[in-house]
């Protein structure tokens, strides 16, 4: 495949801090508390819709689940569950 003669190839670890996955277990939605993002909230170029889906967990759930993974501001997400194809810059903050 043929770059774009701006563009550089580098590897992912070059231009990332870390690369993870989210959790692998079911969530314990609650009626308030931390709002949890989904694959629903995510469209392809397109700003997050925190509208389309509103799902909260406790903070003690919270707190274990961002030893993990903790996204924030300018990160890049990618859904693996659902529709795929669909990555996004977010602004999480």
């Amino acid at each position: 495949m043929k770059l774009p003669s701006s563009w550089k190839m580098v590897s992912l670890s070059d231009i990332s801090f870390q690369i993870t996955d989210g959790t692998h277990k079911t969530l314990h939605y609650v009626i308030k508390g931390i709002r949890f993002i989904s694959i629903k909230n995510i469209r392809p170029f397109q700003k997050v819709n925190w509208n389309v889906y509103e799902k909260y967990i406790t903070l003690e759930e919270h707190k274990q689940l961002i030893k993990r993974c903790k996204p924030e501001k300018d990160d890049i997400v990618f859904p693996r569950i659902g529709t795929l194809g669909f990555v996004n810059n977010n602004r999480f903050r």
